[in-house]
């Protein structure tokens, strides 16, 4: 088939999107009711001052005169909102409200790719730029909302400034919404000429769309010169209302959005593809199995991965959207939880979406035993292939403390899967292992297991068919407001004498599985600590296993290697990576320990 075949992804709701879809939906229908009645208010507005009789529009004198209205602070808010101008004021407020809520979605969309920078109608955008913009539209869309609030209770002695910021206010969102809108129906247009099928979700951001483009008519001199028309104004009302209806009726039938995956990465030929070689992936909090394996999948030299979605993150749902040589499965197995298993000629690979019962919490209640559990049964499916004989088991933050040591964990109580992998050289890669702000529950596992003592029972299983290297950051966090500590129960050694290797490798928690420019940035090309864990999957690991007389050699040099990167990061003092180096942690034991003492500390030797 051609190399242009393609998946789409889709991410499944979790409660809060489905609660945000109903609260959308509920501005969505009080924006429909209230805009006729905004409008017709208008039209009177407009027309009273030529003649027309304002006792056949339902109003009264009282009720067009803008002086009374804000005649000064002595009246209560509701004095000075008259009904036919408290309408009006419900409605505007209803629409930013809702238009809010459409460019966040699509703003999620967009970053929802997953990829480091995005082209946008000819613009290079970066994805921390695009970051900003999404906060800076949902800033934007509050303070003006707050601002038109703010100038309707203001006296009369400023009533001319009043009326000059509205209709700032509104001439500015109306022309901001009006680009967007064009913008929107320009993506839309692309998707489908890029070979996308048209959804309902299309359907309800293209209504979005023109109900934004429509939104010109609230421009204060558009809307009177047009009022004073007549026709044409009910005309454009009675369009607008159309599309407020047709909107509304879309918005509970609409799905998560989709995201295109290329299938070109099966395909082209200079894709990696170890045939021999399987890599199980445990995510961190709030890594998707999408995010990571769309960068893994091209860079890990492996056909066979698994991959399981970490907690706090949103579930992804794979469909068979295209024609192509791509076969897709789809199976149960537990309790909101589905694995997809999709391959040709050049990958095989497996994501497991969990629901985990903890939510961003951490591991809770049954999730650990889960969730090793289910990448266990992928494993021992994968490793039927007598082909492979070279298996990574990595993890990052709490997917690499929990998930991933639970799996080890449970591996002694399979023989045959023993026996299997006693066939296998292994190598295991925690990448910064921590605990999460909240704890977890270990489920069977003892109470005071430690990794060290699960490490002397691998060896005494693998013996030197098996190789650990743990990597570390040398710092705890690059922000005030979070902090990855080192998971208690890594900050012991193994009591046995195993090949085991701790490595400090840059100043971020995420840089080791992120490509964001701000992960990069401070790195030369090629050389972030995301392209160093790549180098260590590919070329590293597995000259440690079945080398014991190298082994510490191997490791030594790797280290010198991540010294002079992490030299080259703090000489360039763009960062204040000291602020937040790691320093000392209790153990699972509560004893007190110095961090990089601790990684010092073990030190393999043949004998």
């Amino acid at each position: 088939m051609a190399s242009t075949s393609k998946l789409t992804e889709f991410t499944s709701l979790d409660r809060t999107k489905e609660v945000m879809k109903w609260i959308e939906f509920g501005f969505s229908v009080t924006k429909t009711i209230l805009y006729p009645f905004k409008k017709a208010e208008a039209f009177a507005i407009a027309q009273a001052p030529t003649g027309l009789p304002t006792d056949k529009l339902g109003l009264d004198d009282d009720a067009l005169d803008i002086d009374k209205i804000s005649a000064g602070f002595d009246i209560t808010p509701i004095e000075m909102f008259p009904q036919n101008m408290l309408t009006s004021f419900l409605s505007s407020i209803v629409s930013y409200i809702g238009y809010g809520f459409t460019i966040n979605k699509h703003l999620n969309t967009l970053l929802s790719d997953e990829e480091n920078d995005l082209d946008i109608m000819c613009i290079h955008i970066k994805r921390r730029h695009l970051n900003i913009a999404k906060k800076v539209a949902t800033g934007a869309i509050i303070l003006f909302g707050m601002t038109y609030l703010i100038s309707q209770t203001v006296s009369k002695a400023v009533k001319a400034v009043k009326d000059l910021l509205q209709n700032a206010i509104k001439t500015l969102m109306s022309i901001v919404f009006a680009c967007y809108a064009i913008y929107l129906i320009y993506s839309l247009i692309r998707m489908k000429i890029n070979g996308k099928k048209w959804t309902v979700n299309d359907s309800e951001k293209l209504l979005s769309a023109l109900g934004m483009f429509m939104d010109i008519l609230e421009i204060p001199y558009v809307e009177k010169a047009m009022a004073r028309t007549v026709k044409p104004y009910w005309i454009a009302v009675g369009v607008s209302s159309v599309i407020n209806v047709g909107k509304t009726v879309l918005i509970p039938f609409t799905k998560p959005e989709a995201v295109n995956f290329d299938g070109k990465f099966f395909d082209e030929q200079a894709v990696k593809s170890k045939g021999n070689r399987l890599f199980v992936y445990f995510c961190g909090s709030g890594e998707s199995t999408k995010s990571q394996r769309k960068k893994f999948m091209k860079d890990v030299d492996a056909k066979h991965q698994i991959y399981i979605n970490g907690v706090g993150s949103q579930r992804s749902i794979y469909r068979h959207l295209y024609d192509s040589d791509i076969k897709v499965t789809e199976e149960q197995i537990g309790n909101n939880t589905v694995k997809y298993r999709f391959k040709n000629d050049k990958r095989d690979i497996t994501c497991i979406e969990k629901f985990y019962t903890g939510g961003d919490r951490g591991y809770k209640n049954d999730d650990a035993e889960k969730a090793s559990k289910y990448v266990f049964d992928a494993i021992k499916n994968a490793i039927e292939d007598n082909t492979i004989n070279e298996l990574i088991l990595s993890g990052h933050g709490r997917g690499a403390a929990v998930g991933l040591m639970y799996l080890l964990f449970s591996l002694n109580g399979d023989t045959a899967m023993l026996n299997r992998l006693a066939k296998i050289k292994i190598s295991v890669v925690p990448l910064d292992p921590v605990a999460g702000q909240t704890g977890n529950d270990y489920g069977k596992m003892d109470t005071n297991w430690y990794s060290g003592k699960i490490y002397d029972e691998l060896f005494d299983q693998f013996k030197n068919n098996i190789a650990i290297t743990e990597i570390w950051s040398n710092a705890d966090t690059m922000s005030v407001f979070a902090s990855f500590n080192p998971a208690k129960r890594f900050l012991n050694n193994p009591l046995k004498n195993v090949m085991l290797g701790r490595l400090l490798l840059g100043y971020e928690h995420n840089a080791f599985v992120s490509t964001y420019e701000e992960y990069t940035e401070d790195y030369e090309d090629g050389k972030a600590p995301y392209n160093k864990v790549v180098e260590l999957f590919n070329q590293k690991v597995f000259d440690f296993t079945g080398n014991a007389a190298t082994f510490s050699s191997k490791i030594l040099a790797l280290q010198s290697d991540y010294d002079a990167l992490n030299k080259y990061v703090r000489d360039k003092g763009e960062s204040n990576y000291s602020r937040y180096r790691r320093s000392n942690y209790k153990d699972h034991t509560g004893k007190l320990k110095d961090f990089f003492d601790f990684i010092a500390s073990y030190k393999y030797s043949l004998g």
